[in-house]
């Protein structure tokens, strides 16, 4: 079903690009539906652990707060950036010159 809408766009005039962004943008929500819950479950789990340690350290509760939202933004640019990279590398592959899905390298 999904390969004939694809292809129906494509014999409409659609090029690659616009044919598959419905699919890409499916994808990306699909993708982050995880990483948004392991976010809040990093700022619920890891957060009081993380700045007690610091703060029996001898830091400051702010300084604590701000290394635990530095460190929850990279791990969450770091994720949208594999996803990002996973989905170009395999628009790149997974489709031949004319725009056709190239079946053989998918396993059956």
């Amino acid at each position: 079903k999904n390969e004939n809408t694809y292809l129906y766009s494509l014999s409409c005039g659609a090029e690659k690009d616009e044919a598959i962004f419905g699919f890409i943008s499916n994808s990306f929500k699909d993708a982050f539906n995880p990483v948004i819950a392991s976010t809040a479950a990093i700022g619920l789990i890891w957060l009081p652990g993380m700045m007690t340690g610091q703060i029996l350290g001898g830091s400051d509760p702010f300084t604590a707060i701000k290394y635990q939202i530095v460190i929850v933004s990279a791990i969450f640019a770091g994720s949208v950036l594999t996803v990002y990279l996973t989905i170009s590398i395999a628009k790149k592959i997974a489709f031949d010159n004319w725009g056709i899905i190239r079946k053989e390298i998918y396993k059956k």
